[in-house]
């Protein structure tokens, strides 16, 4: 198993295999919208994805894995299932002493 995930290696792995390999700090499914997918500062990247409209919708599921990606920064990759896959949407590399 690796220690550090790349960046580039989201859009050409599958999330399970990227799971497999590189074990994530934390791997969260949550409805975006409802009690657990709230946007939070920490996801406010996803408002940028998705209309008020949609998310009000409370139907877009979505994964977020967090991978150390060195010693200091750790990578948040937001997925969201369409037809079954996890396809990144929007994504964070965040230094792991911050506090949101």
């Amino acid at each position: 198993m690796e220690k550090f995930i790349n960046f580039n290696l989201i859009e050409q792995t599958h999330v399970d295999s990227l799971v497999k390999r590189y074990p994530p700090l934390w791997d969260e499914i949550f409805i975006l919208g409802k009690k657990d997918g709230f946007i939070t500062e920490f996801r406010a990247r996803l408002s940028n994805q998705f209309t008020q409209k949609e998310i009000r919708s409370r139907d877009i599921k979505i994964r977020e894995i967090t991978w150390a990606s060195s010693n200091k920064e750790n990578l948040t990759v937001w997925f969201e299932e369409k037809d079954h896959k996890w396809i990144p949407v929007a994504h964070f590399i965040w230094d792991k002493n911050a506090v949101f």
